[in-house]
C-alpha cells in the first residue's frame, strides 16, 4: 500500500479476497482430517507461510511485512 501508493480501502478488500483465495483450498484439505493430523497439518501450514513470507521479502517486505 505505502510502496505503489493504493488506497487502504482498496488493499483492505483486496487483502480479504486474497485471504478467501488461499484459505478455501486449504481448508478443504486440512478439515478433512480428525485429530492429531489435523493438528499436524495446520501448524506445518503455517509455519511453511511464514516460510514464505521471509523468503519473498521484495513483496512481502521480509520479517518487518
Amino acid at each position: 500500500m505505502n510502496h505503489y501508493g493504493i488506497s487502504p480501502w482498496i488493499t483492505l478488500w483486496l487483502g480479504g479476497a486474497a485471504a478467501l483465495v488461499i484459505s478455501l483450498p486449504i481448508g478443504f484439505i486440512c478439515f478433512r482430517l480428525q485429530g492429531p493430523y489435523f493438528t499436524i497439518a495446520t501448524i506445518g501450514l503455517a509455519e511453511a507461510l511464514r516460510l514464505l513470507v521471509l523468503h519473498f521479502r521484495e513483496i512481502t517486505n521480509g520479517p518487518r511485512g
